[in-house]
């Protein structure tokens, strides 16, 4: 009778002890987040998606994936290299078609010298955005950015708005489309630049810039 007894707790404490086994988490159970990991491009895209111009950020921006590398600076620095790479041959374009002067419509050659004023300003504005992102110092230099950029759009802006009042013509629909282009890639900049900038600004945001 004792050593059955014996053997039953022998086999009691077995079980409880195969049973806790079996309970016990694996580390990759117990937390599967930890090891999730997203490509660049995926980085590239989530992003993307948070701005209004989605598909086309995507498209512009993937085939940087190595070089921005998950880093939200970088993201910020390429989008600004890829805005301005729009806007300056549309401004040489737009000054090449005012010295041209190819229209006989006063009101087109106004506009056109408008917009080679306000695209200058933009540029100067872009390329003042990629210096401050080179050389940042403190997270709060952003704002610089920021302000420079919303500059670039509401000068784009103004090109556009002249144009409206001039007569509908071939010359007049391609500057304003890929004007277009630029603003809406100038807000896909802004959009990244929001969110990096400090809230509020002397807030310190523990961002590292390369």
């Amino acid at each position: 009778m004792q050593t059955h007894l014996q053997r039953r707790r022998f086999l009691l404490s077995l079980l409880f002890t195969i049973s806790l086994f079996h309970l016990r988490p694996t580390p990759a159970a117990a937390s599967p987040s930890r090891t999730l990991q997203i490509s660049d491009a995926d980085f590239i895209r989530q992003n993307c998606n948070t701005t209004l111009y989605a598909d086309i950020c995507y498209s512009s921006l993937s085939r940087y994936a190595r070089d921005i590398r998950q880093s939200p600076e970088r993201l910020v620095r390429v989008s600004i290299s890829v805005c301005h790479s729009l806007a300056k041959p549309l401004s040489a374009y737009i000054s090449d078609l005012f010295h041209r002067g190819g229209s006989d419509d006063p009101r087109l050659a106004e506009a056109l010298d408008q917009c080679v004023e306000t695209f200058d300003m933009a540029i100067g504005e872009m390329e003042d955005s990629l210096e401050q992102m080179r050389n940042m110092q403190l997270p709060s230099d952003i704002v610089n950015v920021q302000t420079w950029m919303s500059s670039a759009l509401t000068n784009a802006e103004t090109c556009t708005e002249g144009l409206e009042e001039v007569s509908d013509g071939p010359e007049k629909l391609d500057v304003i489309n890929r004007s277009t282009e630029v603003m809406d890639f100038t807000s896909i900049v802004l959009a990244f630049v929001a969110e990096i900038s400090p809230t509020p600004p002397s807030k310190e945001t523990g961002l590292t810039f390369d």
